[in-house]
């Protein structure tokens, strides 16, 4: 069996320090290309001739969120390759692109199995407030024709899925790994996961649903299902909002589904904790 050769030290001298080093330069860029365009959207809205009292609307909007997310996702996956350049370790193994330690089988119920975190994330960003009124996304959702509404739940799905499972269950969490328990690399990851969605709700439900993508790239050395993870729950929410709200369901309609996706997704989240029990017990062949 082929095992991978241990990675070499970095520059930094230590994989966690520059696990956190990565952190804070990312949190850092990624406020600043958000306030980037903030900034350089205002100017071009004064110059259209925008009234001062809308701007604030404007730049929450369909088309200002879009660049927001384009942009501060581009920056964090420089900072994410960047940080990974500092190893010296190519590039997959050391990132957690490569095939996890189960079967396709597996590997489709522990997708669906992401329903049960998913739902606890959502019930605990229902608990903290919001520093925001919500009004923008809901008319997002509310009132965005077919195929934008494409666009932003393949942008809102796809970019974070990828760019953050990159940079946090990959370079960060992997780079804890080395030097923390299992369990403490997990925690930490989750919490700055969180501290990086700013909102209170946002961070609930980032802490929640990091969890599990942490064990899950842990258990299977490898961050494959949990960006195929976060990619369903982002694009998924999204069109769920968008079709609930756009085609009038009707309640008892939504209920019914909710409550066969619920079920299914608990079966497969009881399969799942032997599935990744097993995957753990398997002697590694990538250390």
């Amino acid at each position: 069996m082929h095992t991978m050769q241990p990675e070499p030290k970095t520059s930094l001298g230590d994989s966690a320090l520059l696990a956190t080093l990565t952190f804070v330069v990312a949190a850092v860029v990624a406020v600043g290309a958000a306030l980037s365009v903030a900034i350089v959207g205002a100017i071009l809205a004064t110059l259209r001739g925008v009234p001062a009292a809308e701007i604030e609307a404007h730049l929450s909007g369909y088309g200002a969120t879009l660049v927001t997310i384009l942009v501060s996702q581009a920056a964090m996956l420089g900072v994410a390759v960047g940080a990974w350049k500092l190893t010296g370790a190519p590039f997959r193994t050391r990132l957690g692109l490569v095939a996890p330690r189960v079967t396709k089988t597996e590997g489709v119920i522990l997708l669906v199995a992401g329903g049960v975190p998913a739902a606890l994330s959502l019930l605990a960003a229902s608990v903290p407030p919001s520093m925001g009124d919500g009004a923008a996304i809901e008319a997002i959702w509310n009132n965005l024709p077919v195929l934008p509404a494409i666009l932003w739940i393949l942008t809102i799905g796809l970019l974070p899925g990828t760019v953050e499972e990159l940079l946090f269950r990959g370079m960060i969490q992997r780079g804890f790994m080395r030097r923390l328990s299992p369990v403490a690399a997990i925690l930490l990851t989750s919490f700055l996961f969180a501290l990086m969605h700013i909102d209170p709700p946002s961070m609930a439900l980032a802490l929640v649903l990091g969890l599990w993508l942490g064990v899950l790239a842990w258990r299977t050395e490898s961050i494959v299902l949990p960006m195929l993870t976060h990619i369903l729950v982002n694009s998924g929410w999204n069109a769920g909002q968008f079709v609930v709200r756009q085609t009038e369901m009707e309640t008892n309609h939504v209920l019914i589904a909710v409550g066969v996706i619920g079920a299914v997704s608990l079966v497969a989240f009881v399969l799942a904790i032997g599935i990744l029990r097993r995957a753990g017990a398997v002697p590694s062949a990538r250390t």
